[in-house]
């Protein structure tokens, strides 16, 4: 009968699932839903739930990119435009929406400049403005890829991202054909060079590996959050302080194991 449970009954349940926070939170949004029924129809007085202590989601960070992933990028051939994809969400931080809205023209003068991004609807792409005035920016071109970015320039072209069979903008369908080739073009390399095959490889983390690159070269909070194009500086100090104390923990096991030996 649900008039005999107890706080003490669902706290046990919670605790038996709290490695599992989203299971618990699911756990007690179903139960508050019977629980709430059973109020109204008078088959309980109060809420056995109200002071009920549900584990904290714990935030995921996110991870650059593997050594192996960073070897098996550079030996494997990609087509042009998988190339430049590649590129620019690595070297150059760019969100996957904001590079596939890319024209050749954003690629001149010394910079990328960001100041647009895709969406589809439908399999259909739109382009719209940044989704805020942070996104957009003109991250400065390296030098190893001036002759490359001159000569996509130079041929011209309405959109960097096209459907294979025609000049129209990249379709979300054409794009994750793209994808899924550059994938599976890395596990083949992968094969061929007896290298970890990589796993959960997103964009993301090609940007979040540019993230990492600010960090080591001594990149400021500041600048690194114009480069990634932040709305606000807190969302890159988190990868900074969590990055620092990567750094920390690191240093702490190597100092005890020195003083070990």
């Amino acid at each position: 009968m649900i008039g005999k449970i107890a706080p003490a009954d669902i706290q046990k349940l919670i605790d038996e699932n709290s490695e599992h926070p989203r299971t618990c939170k699911k756990i007690m949004i179903e139960l508050k839903q019977i629980i709430d029924l059973a109020i109204s129809d008078d088959m309980l007085d109060r809420s056995p739930i109200r002071k009920i202590i549900v584990p904290k989601a714990r935030k995921k960070h996110k991870r650059p990119l593997t050594d192996e992933e960073v070897k098996l990028l550079e030996k494997t051939r990609f087509t042009p435009r998988e190339k430049l994809y590649i590129t620019l969400i690595q070297f150059y931080g760019l969100r996957k929406e904001e590079a596939l809205a890319l024209s050749p023209a954003d690629l001149e003068n010394g910079f990328v400049s960001v100041n647009k991004a895709i969406v589809f609807k439908n399999n259909r792409p739109y382009i719209k403005i940044t989704k805020s005035t942070a996104g957009e920016r003109k991250i400065p071109i390296l030098s190893i890829h001036k002759r490359y970015f001159a000569e996509i320039v130079r041929k011209g072209g309405l959109y960097c991202f096209t459907c294979i069979s025609s000049n129209d903008l990249i379709t979300e369908q054409s794009f994750r054909r793209m994808y899924y080739s550059i994938m599976k073009k890395l596990k083949l390399t992968a094969r061929k060079n007896k290298l970890p095959e990589p796993v959960g490889l997103t964009s993301h983390i090609f940007r979040h590996n540019y993230a990492t690159m600010l960090y080591y070269a001594g990149v400021g909070v500041k600048d690194a959050q114009y480069l990634l194009g932040h709305a606000t500086s807190s969302v890159t100090l988190d990868i900074y302080t969590h990055l620092d104390n990567e750094n920390k923990a690191a240093k702490n096991q190597l100092e005890t194991y020195l003083k070990s030996k």
